[in-house]
């Protein structure tokens, strides 16, 4: 007799198991992760260039979509015994061609006219940039400018 009882029980119990298994709500637990972001760096300037007289130096870059806070920091110094007008400058790309046909002021950094400084500019989103060593109003003297400019962001 308890065999009898048992039968139809046992026979049910996979089916129960197996409609409630399959009803279940779904976790909504989010995947954990366990890697920290990667830091990146890409040497934009290191060592010395000549800013020609009345003239600028341009160092064009990208950020990527993969590139989170990316930012541009450095130091620059201008060599000899110059004058202090040399300005350095961070800007977007759309920016660029209307700085260089009226110097408007729209960088996301401006040195103002120095000798030396140190540059620091978060690059707000993907895109192209240009560092700019700008020499435009000294129209007789060249300046040699010893910089050292790294771009740097994590993924």
């Amino acid at each position: 007799m308890k065999r009898k009882l048992l039968l139809p029980f046992a026979l049910a119990l996979p089916v129960l198991l197996f409609v409630f298994g399959c009803n279940a709500p779904p976790t909504n637990t989010p995947p954990t992760s366990t890697s920290a972001p990667v830091p990146g760096s890409r040497n934009l300037v290191n060592g010395t260039i000549t800013v020609k007289a009345g003239n600028f130096y341009d160092i064009p870059f990208t950020v990527d979509a993969s590139m989170r806070n990316a930012a541009v920091s450095g130091s620059f110094k201008v060599e000899g015994e110059a004058v202090n007008n040399i300005e350095a400058l961070v800007m977007a790309d759309a920016d660029f061609g209307e700085w260089k046909n009226v110097h408007k002021e729209i960088n996301l950094y401006n040195s103002g006219k120095v000798n030396s400084g140190n540059i620091s500019a978060a690059i707000p989103a993907p895109g192209d940039y240009h560092l700019v060593f700008d020499n435009s109003p000294s129209l007789l003297t060249p300046k040699q400018v010893l910089a050292v400019v790294n771009l740097t962001w994590s993924r």
